[in-house]
C-alpha cells in the first residue's frame, strides 16, 4: 500500500517523531519523483494510521537512484506556527485597589489586574477579584488579534485552576507564553491532528496493550520520575500590621536643652572659648554654631555622652552639623524600639514597609487603638501615628489669639493623630515634618498669657488670650504610638511527601496578618476570599499530582501505526521503508525538567533598583537640593512665613505678626516679652539710656546670645494703661520706664483699648503713629468687631492736598472714619469685604451742569464688587459720561486704594489680614501716592495728577 504526501506524491521512505512539548514533531520524507518550491509550504503526510500536518522546513533535495529520481524533504509539524506569532498582554498581577474607583479609599483590597491582548495598545486594565484560570489565559492568547492561525484546545482538568503572574506586556512569542502557563502547573502539551493543542500530566493515561503479533522487540519496566514529590511552595515575606508600637526617641537627649538658638549660641561660645563682645565676634559665634559637627562638638566638650553613631541618610550622624541635628532630628525623629520583635524575629531582620493592611481608630483619652468596624482594608496611608504632646504645625503664627491656654493643655493630655511625617524604612524611624514635644505646664508652658488675671480683662475681653512665647519653657519628648506594617519571615509551605524535595516560587503569595500587641488577631484574605494557605494549596495541587514512578521502556510495532500520545507515552516514531513497509517505535514516558521563567517586569524592577551609573546617587541628591532651594524661594516670596517651622521659630516670631522682621541682641538678663529694647548704636548692647530703638522683645524670659526683637508689624507691647486704640505709644526717658500713651520716645500706635491702669500686653503697630508725615494718602485700619461679630475696618487719610480741599470746603469725602481713634460705632467703619472686592475713592469730577463746573463736587469711599453700577470701567480710572454724544464729560475719577485677596495665594505684603470662617482675607495696599486736583484747559475735563509722596519714618 503506498503512503502519500499532500499533492499525491508517493513516499518511498519516511521517519517522523511525535512527542510532548513546545518543540514540533520533526522528520524527513523521501518522495518519488522530482518536486520543487515546497520550502515553507504546508504539508499533510499519511502513514498508515497516522496523519501528520506541518510545514516543509528546507528546500527539497533531488536525488537520482537506480529506480528513478527522488526528493528528500525535512518536515516539522504545525507547532512551529506557535513561534510565528507574537502576543502582548499580562495576567494575574496583584495590586491594592478600590472595588469602585469612583469612591476612592472605600473597599480597598488586593485585587488582580490584567491587560488583555485586545486592550494592549491602550494599556487598559481589567480588574477581577479572582485570578484567571490557566485555560482562560490560554484562550485569551489564542484569540489575540496578533495571532494568525486558528487553534482548538483539549484542556486538562488542572487548568481550571489559576496560575501565578504571567507577563508578556513587552511582547513575547505565543509558544513561549503557552509553555510558561503550562509549566506553572507541571503539565505538558502536544499537537493532535492539524490544530488541536492537547494538555496532559506525565504519567496519566493507559499503557497500550503489547500482546499482538505485530509487537516486537519490546522492553518494559518502571522508573522514578524526575519531578519533585515534596514541594516547598515559596512566596514573599509575610506582612504583619501591629498595634500599638510605642515609639522611642531617636536622638541623644542631651541635645534637647539646645532647642532655642540663643541657648546653642551661648553653648558654642563657652565650649569653643569664643569672645562675644563685638558685632564681628558674635557673627563668628553664629557661623560656628551652624557648621560645627557632632564629632567636633563632642571632642571640644570632651563628653562622649553627646555622641550619636546612628545613620542620617548615607552618613554617620557624627559628621553632620549640630545645627542640622537640632533642627531635623531632635524632637522630630522617633523610632521603633530596638528590642521590638515580630514572631521572635528581631528588629534588625524585619523590614518596615509603607502602607497599612487595615484602617484603625483610637480613643483620644486612653490612646487605645482598635480596628475600624466594618473593616476598611488597605487604607491609603503609610502608617498611623498618634501623639500625646504639642505639634508645632498645629500653631498658626498669623493669628494674634494663636491658641487658648485650654487648647494647649488639651494637646498635652489628649491623644491626637499626626499625618505629617516620612518613614525612614532603613532605620525604622518616623521623621515628623515638625517637632513634636511635651511642654511644661503653667509658668513653664510653651506660651504664656500675661493678660490673664489683670483687673478689667475678663475671659470675654479681646486681650484675654494674647499669647507670647515662653523661652523658659521646659520641653521633653512626646509620647508617640504607631500602627505599622513589618515584613517578617518568608511564606513557605510544604506539599506532598517523599524524598525528592524542591522549591517553587509564586510571586505575591504571603500572609497579610493583623496583630494586637504582638498577638495574631486575623488574616487579611485575598479579594477572592481565600487565605494564603488556601491559595498555596490550589497552586500546589498540580505540582504534587505527578506519579511517583512511571512505566518505562519501549516497544516496536511492525506493520502498523497510529498509537495515540498520552501521559504514559513520551514519543512515537513512525518509519516507512520502500522495502520493509511501515513500523512504529513507541518510547514510554521520560520526565523532563520544567522550564523556569522570570518576567520582563521583574527584571526591569531589579535593574531600576540598582544604581545605573557611578555618581547617579550624588546627582539625585543635587536635584533634591535644587528642589529644596526652589521650595525655600517660593516661601520667602511672601513677606513673612505663614506658620512655624520649629520650636526655635516659635521663640523668634511674634504671634500674629508675619511681617515683624526680627533683629537680634545679646543679654545676660532675662527679658519679658513686649519690652522695648534700646541699645548703644556702637555695640548694639541693651542700655537703659540707649539712643537707638532696636525693637520689641518677642519671647518671655529670653536670655543669652541671639534674642529676637521685632522691628515692625503689630507686636504685643508690655505697657501701662489706660490706652485707646489709635493712641500714640512711647516711652519716657529714664531707667525702668514702661511704654505708655504719648510717651517721649515714640514706638508706634495702639491697636486695642484698655481702660485700666495695670501693666498689660497691648498690640501696637510699630512706627504707625501720627508723628510720621505723609506715608500713604489713605490708610486702611482695623476698627474692631461689630455686635454681630463682623471684623470692621475703615479709611483714614493723610494727604495734605486732600486735607486742604476738605478744609476749604472745596471737596467733601464721604465714608471716611470720623475719628482718628475710631470705635466700632464710627459711621465710617464697614465689614471686611469679600475676597476679590475693592476699596477705592470715587471722585465726582463734574456734575453735568452747563456751563460745566470744573471743581470736583465730592468724593466717596467705596467698597465692594466693581461693576454693576459701581466703577463699571474698572480698571480704567476715568469714567466718561457720553449719554449726550455731543457733550461728553468726565464724570468720575476712581482711585484704587486696596483690594481684598486670599492670604494663602497672594504673595504681596498684607496691610491687614483676617481669618473669617474658612477664609483668610488680606487687605492689599494698591496705591501709595497723593493726588493733586486742578482745573485743566480743556472744557469739561479735570486734571488729576499723581504726586510722589515724601516718606518720613519715625525718629529713633
Amino acid at each position: 500500500m503506498p503512503y502519500t504526501i499532500s499533492g499525491g506524491a508517493v513516499i518511498r521512505e519516511a521517519n517522523i517523531t511525535r512527542s510532548w512539548g513546545l518543540s514540533p514533531a520533526s522528520g524527513s520524507v523521501i518522495a518519488m519523483g522530482s518536486t520543487t518550491g515546497l520550502c515553507g509550504s504546508d504539508f499533510t503526510v499519511t502513514l498508515g494510521g497516522d496523519t501528520f500536518h506541518g510545514v516543509v522546513s528546507n528546500d527539497p533535495v533531488a536525488q537520482t537512484f537506480n529506480d528513478g529520481q527522488l526528493t528528500k524533504l525535512e518536515l516539522v509539524d504545525n507547532r512551529v506556527k506557535l513561534m510565528w506569532d507574537d502576543v502582548y498582554c499580562t495576567f494575574n498581577n496583584l495590586e491594592v485597589r478600590e472595588d469602585d474607583p469612583s469612591t476612592p479609599g472605600v473597599d480597598r483590597q488586593v485585587r488582580y489586574w490584567h491587560i488583555k491582548p485586545d486592550d494592549w495598545d491602550s494599556q487598559t486594565k481589567t480588574w477581577t477579584t479572582e485570578p484567571y484560570a490557566a485555560k482562560d489565559i490560554i484562550n485569551f492568547l489564542l484569540d489575540a488579534p496578533t495571532v494568525s492561525y486558528s487553534w482548538s484546545t483539549s484542556f486538562h482538568s488542572a487548568q481550571d485552576e489559576a496560575v501565578g503572574a504571567i507577563d508578556a506586556n513587552k511582547g513575547a512569542k505565543l509558544g513561549n507564553v503557552i509553555q510558561q502557563v503550562t509549566d506553572e502547573q507541571g503539565l505538558v502539551f502536544t499537537l493532535i491532528g492539524e490544530s488541536q493543542l492537547t494538555w496532559t500530566r506525565k504519567g496519566d493515561g493507559t499503557l497500550p496493550s503489547i500482546t499482538g503479533s505485530d509487537h516486537i522487540d519490546y522492553e518494559l519496566g518502571e522508573s522514578i520520575n524526575s519531578n519533585d514529590t515534596n514541594v516547598r511552595l515559596v512566596g514573599d515575606r509575610n506582612r504583619y500590621q501591629d498595634m500599638p508600637i510605642d515609639l522611642e526617641v531617636d536622638w541623644v537627649t542631651g541635645y534637647e536643652s539646645f532647642w532655642f538658638e540663643p541657648f546653642w549660641l551661648t553653648e558654642v561660645a563657652s565650649v569653643f572659648s569664643l569672645p562675644a563682645t563685638t558685632i564681628a565676634e558674635r557673627a563668628v559665634i553664629a557661623a560656628k554654631a551652624r557648621t560645627v559637627t557632632l564629632r567636633e562638638y563632642v571632642t571640644a566638650k570632651d563628653d562622649t555622652s553627646y555622641s550619636d553613631y546612628g545613620i542620617w541618610g548615607e552618613v554617620s550622624r557624627m559628621e553632620i552639623p549640630v545645627w542640622t541635628y537640632l533642627n531635623d532630628i531632635v524632637f522630630k525623629a522617633y523610632r521603633v524600639p530596638r528590642d521590638y520583635t515580630v514572631n521572635g524575629i528581631d528588629l534588625s531582620s524585619l523590614e518596615l514597609v509603607e502602607g497599612l493592611l487595615a484602617a484603625v481608630e483610637f480613643d483620644i483619652d486612653s490612646g487605645d487603638f482598635s480596628l475600624k468596624s466594618p473593616r476598611e482594608y488597605f487604607p491609603d496611608t503609610k502608617a498611623f501615628i498618634i501623639l500625646q504632646g504639642q505639634q508645632v504645625d498645629l500653631l498658626d503664627a498669623r493669628t494674634q489669639t494663636l491658641i487658648t491656654k485650654e487648647q494647649l493643655d488639651d494637646a498635652r493630655t489628649k491623644w491626637q493623630a499626626c499625618n505629617k511625617f516620612n518613614l525612614d524604612t532603613r532605620n525604622k524611624t518616623v521623621i515628623f515634618h515638625h517637632p513634636v514635644f511635651v511642654p511644661g505646664t503653667d509658668g513653664s508652658a510653651l506660651f504664656v498669657f500675661p493678660n490673664r488675671g489683670v483687673s478689667g480683662i475678663a475671659s470675654d475681653h479681646p486681650l484675654y488670650n494674647i499669647a507670647v512665647p515662653n523661652a523658659a519653657v521646659e520641653i521633653s519628648h512626646a509620647e508617640a504610638k504607631a500602627v505599622m506594617v513589618m515584613d517578617a519571615e518568608i511564606y513557605s509551605k510544604r506539599f506532598g511527601s517523599g524524598h525528592r524535595k524542591g522549591p517553587k516560587y509564586f510571586k505575591g503569595l504571603n500572609y497579610n496578618a493583623l496583630m494586637d500587641s504582638g498577638s495574631f488577631t486575623e488574616e487579611v484574605k485575598y479579594a477572592d476570599g481565600k487565605t494564603a494557605d488556601q491559595k498555596a494549596t490550589t497552586f500546589a495541587a498540580s505540582l504534587i499530582a505527578q506519579q511517583a514512578t512511571y512505566a518505562s521502556g519501549r516497544f516496536k510495532r511492525d506493520g502498523g501505526s497510529g498509537t495515540v500520545l498520552n501521559g504514559v507515552i513520551d514519543r512515537v516514531t513512525t518509519s516507512v521503508s520502500f522495502t520493509e513497509g511501515i513500523s512504529e517505535e513507541v518510547t514510554l514516558t521520560k520526565e523532563l525538567g520544567q522550564s523556569n521563567f522570570e518576567g520582563e517586569r521583574e527584571l526591569e524592577r531589579k535593574s531600576q533598583a540598582r544604581e545605573l551609573f557611578p555618581g547617579q546617587k550624588s546627582l539625585k541628591q543635587a536635584a533634591d537640593d535644587l528642589m529644596l532651594i526652589a521650595k525655600i524661594s517660593k516661601e520667602i516670596r511672601r513677606n513673612g512665613p505663614s506658620g512655624y517651622a520649629n520650636i526655635n521659630d516659635v521663640m523668634q516670631r511674634v504671634v500674629g505678626a508675619v511681617d515683624c522682621a526680627p533683629t537680634t541682641f545679646n543679654s545676660t538678663d532675662s527679658w519679658h516679652a513686649g519690652q522695648p529694647v534700646f541699645v548703644d548704636p556702637a555695640t548694639l548692647e541693651p542700655a537703659p539710656d540707649g539712643k537707638k530703638f532696636l525693637g520689641i522683645n518677642i519671647a518671655d524670659m529670653a536670655t543669652g546670645n541671639g534674642i529676637a526683637a521685632a522691628t515692625q508689624g503689630v507686636v504685643p507691647v508690655r505697657m501701662k494703661g489706660p490706652i485707646t486704640a489709635g493712641d500714640n505709644v512711647g516711652i519716657d526717658d529714664g531707667s525702668g520706664e514702661l511704654p505708655k500713651r504719648d510717651g517721649a520716645k515714640f514706638i508706634g500706635k495702639a491697636e486695642a483699648t484698655f481702660s485700666g491702669t495695670d501693666t498689660v500686653l497691648i498690640p501696637v503697630r510699630l512706627g504707625g503713629g501720627s508723628q510720621r508725615k505723609t506715608f500713604v494718602p489713605f490708610e486702611i485700619i482695623s476698627v474692631g468687631k461689630s455686635e454681630g461679630g463682623d471684623n470692621l475696618i475703615g479709611v483714614n487719610f493723610f494727604s495734605t492736598i486732600f486735607k486742604s480741599l476738605v478744609g476749604n470746603d472745596t471737596l467733601t469725602i464721604s465714608g471716611l472714619l470720623t475719628s482718628p481713634n475710631p470705635t466700632t460705632s464710627d459711621s465710617g467703619a464697614f465689614a471686611v469685604p469679600a475676597i476679590g472686592e475693592k476699596i477705592w475713592v470715587e471722585i465726582t469730577t463734574h456734575d453735568g451742569s452747563t456751563p460745566p463746573d470744573l471743581v470736583p463736587a465730592s468724593a466717596h469711599i467705596r467698597h465692594g464688587a466693581v461693576g454693576g453700577g459701581m466703577w463699571d470701567e474698572y480698571p480704567n480710572a476715568i469714567a466718561i459720561n457720553n449719554d449726550d454724544p455731543d457733550n461728553p464729560y468726565q464724570e468720575f475719577f476712581n482711585l484704587l486704594l486696596a483690594e481684598v485677596t486670599d492670604y494663602e495665594t497672594d504673595d504681596r505684603p498684607a496691610l491687614l489680614d483676617f481669618v473669617i470662617g474658612d477664609e483668610h482675607r488680606q487687605i492689599t495696599l494698591m496705591y501709595s501716592q497723593n493726588v493733586f486736583i486742578t482745573e485743566w484747559d480743556v472744557e469739561g475735563m479735570v486734571n488729576i495728577v499723581p504726586v510722589v509722596p515724601t516718606l518720613n519714618f519715625p525718629a529713633s
